[in-house]
């Protein structure tokens, strides 16, 4: 990958991940997530450079032969320090938390009831997969993964038939009804010629099921190093578009942070593989390089609030954004704040999670969130913790829309 000295706007010569593009824009670099307590992970990088296609606006990562040996390494540690895709993130509604894969689900269950045959790449752990077994109890069960640390789990779920582990040529001869890429697809080095072998994978009428970060509503995404991709709606329907497929579903309303899209084969594959995806007029690069912006100059006022603190502090959350804070502050939180009843007593990088009634009096409270989300935080935190000082509540004051 070669970068362009001469040009003004940083172009690199490096092939877009979406549309094959010849050049990416550079929109800056942002710090990694990394864990603090986790050794065998200790090889990540500091940073990662970030870049948007002019073309088509996708904005996307990098990475050489070394990075992709790191990511090896990270996989097969994948539950380190308890930010792992083992703990499922809650969605909130009137009626209290419930967790995201049954809210999709139900959501999916007229178009899905009759699938015969479900397969979740990059199953993980099995999380989705066991919800699966509960919402299409008359579904067989597939899991595939790049690792086979988790087969003996997998294979003891309900309903599941088979786990294969390696690359996913290794499926391409056989047929599912219906194929889930849940949090899988910003991994894959090539979307493109993945999304299409899915397409090949599936009986007629088949459906596949994705959901991905949000890069417009979570711009802590882009901190993750293993993302290649960093999805808008945009990005990911065309995408979807170009592998011959349509959207039967939209639901990016459905998680706050994350796009979720219900696709149905549309058209000859023939005809649809791997065609171009249909470009916009290039851009300036400024709507990307606001979020790298962003989440830089929200790193540093939330690192600032901390070195100032004279006591102890607590971080709201486990997820992205909560992992990506903690590995950038010099000092030690006394514990991560949980709403979810579920979460509450996990250790995550070997610190305590609590709930929020927990909190004591002298404690700082870190919201690594968009300040419109961190202020609907804020709210419930004030109900269950009636004695908190709003001065004790900390999130980015910079919008970010």
């Amino acid at each position: 990958m070669d970068r362009d000295t001469n040009d003004a706007c940083e172009m690199v010569n490096a092939t877009c991940l979406l549309c094959g593009a010849p050049a990416l824009r550079l929109l800056g670099t942002v710090a990694n997530r990394r864990f603090r307590f986790t050794p065998e992970l200790g090889d990540l990088p500091a940073q990662s450079a970030i870049f948007e296609c002019p073309a088509c606006g996708h904005i996307q990562k990098r990475h050489d032969g070394s990075d992709v040996a790191i990511m090896e390494a990270l996989y097969a540690n994948y539950n380190a320090g308890n930010f792992s895709p083992r703990i499922s993130q809650a969605v909130f509604n009137q009626a209290g938390a419930i967790n995201r894969e049954q809210h999709v689900l139900a959501r999916c269950a007229d178009a899905l009831g009759t699938c015969r045959d479900l397969l979740d790449i990059g199953c993980g752990p099995g999380t989705f997969l066991r919800w699966a077994g509960l919402a299409l109890p008359g579904a067989n069960l597939h899991g595939f993964d790049v690792t086979d640390i988790h087969r003996a789990e997998i294979m003891e779920l309900p309903h599941v038939a088979s786990f294969v582990c390696g690359r996913l040529a290794a499926l391409q001869d056989r047929r599912f009804d219906c194929i889930v890429l849940w949090h899988s697809l910003e991994h894959m080095p090539d979307p493109r010629h993945d999304l299409a072998l899915v397409r090949g994978m599936l009986r007629d009428h088949g459906k596949v099921l994705i959901q991905v970060p949000d890069v417009e509503q979570m711009p802590f995404d882009l901190a993750m190093f293993e993302h290649y991709s960093h999805f808008t709606t945009a990005t990911l329907i065309a995408l979807a578009e170009q592998a011959g497929f349509s959207v039967i579903l939209n639901g990016r309303g459905w998680v706050h942070n994350c796009i979720t899209l219900l696709l149905e084969m549309t058209g000859d594959l023939a005809a649809t593989h791997l065609r171009p995806t249909p470009t916009r007029p290039a851009r300036t690069g400024d709507d990307g390089r606001r979020r790298v912006a962003w989440l830089n100059a929200a790193g540093r006022h939330l690192t600032d609030a901390v070195a100032e603190w004279t006591g102890d502090f607590v971080i709201f959350g486990i997820g992205t954004a909560a992992g990506w804070l903690h590995g950038q502050l010099s000092g030690i939180p006394r514990a991560f704040v949980e709403e979810d009843p579920s979460r509450i007593g996990i250790l995550v990088d070997t610190i305590p999670t609590i709930s929020a009634e927990a909190i004591l009096d002298g404690d700082l409270v870190i919201l690594p969130f968009c300040p419109e989300i961190a202020k609907s935080i804020v709210a419930r935190l004030r109900k269950a913790h009636k004695r908190l000082p709003v001065s004790q509540i900390v999130f980015p004051s910079l919008r970010y829309d």
